[in-house]
């Protein structure tokens, strides 16, 4: 079973020497028992097995197994953000990042020059993002978003052409519907960053 954990910040609990910790367990230490684990090898574990839950569901909806796939990453550093760019490596996939910095029209041209089909996306307001710039002619089908739509951003993205499936829903299509990871070789491309375009289209 997992869990959407919603990022809170930090809050700093030693100002001389700088130490944060997060807002709810800044008066006492997390009580390791209630996350059904008790080993940072069986958090590996649990790790191994959701990114090959999202790779399975990633493939079931239809993203083909091939080291000429490119899935577009569009958002914050964060365990979700890691989780999915680590999904992408065992099936072969190549992950393209996408940042703030990129403007709307920048999103537009990554999307065609990588012919992006699939984006993961952490929040609604970069969901809303690739839905209002989405183009007729982009091969952009599907996005992923980590937090549920409401049923207006739903109605955009079908407007538009677009499919939405939320995180947790992709991870339980990959549990019913397991399948082989396909490993890239030496090779083959691991990721695609673009620069950000400030000064004409992004490179």
């Amino acid at each position: 079973m997992t869990r959407t954990i919603s990022s809170k910040g930090a809050v700093e609990i030693d100002a001389n020497q700088h130490i944060y910790a997060h807002p709810e367990y800044s008066n006492k230490l997390f009580d390791y028992r209630t996350c059904g684990v008790t080993t940072l090898y069986e958090i590996m574990n649990e790790i191994y097995k959701l990114t090959h839950d999202i790779g399975s569901g990633l493939a079931h909806i239809g993203l083909q197994k091939s080291n000429s796939t490119f899935v577009g990453i569009y958002g914050l550093s964060s365990i979700h953000y890691g989780i999915f760019l680590y999904s992408m490596w065992p099936f072969s996939w190549v992950p393209v990042g996408i940042y703030d910095s990129i403007s709307l029209h920048g999103i537009q041209f990554i999307t065609r020059h990588a012919k992006l089909q699939l984006i993961f996306t952490d929040d609604l307001h970069r969901l809303r993002n690739l839905i209002e710039c989405h183009e007729e002619t982009s091969p952009l089908k599907t996005l992923v978003s980590l937090q549920k739509p409401n049923d207006s951003l739903v109605q955009m993205a079908q407007i538009k052409g677009l499919r939405i499936i939320t995180y947790d829903d992709l991870i339980r299509i990959g549990q019913a519907h397991p399948t082989e990871p396909l490993p890239p070789k030496s090779t083959d491309t691991a990721v695609i960053m673009y620069t950000s375009g400030s000064t004409g289209d992004p490179k």
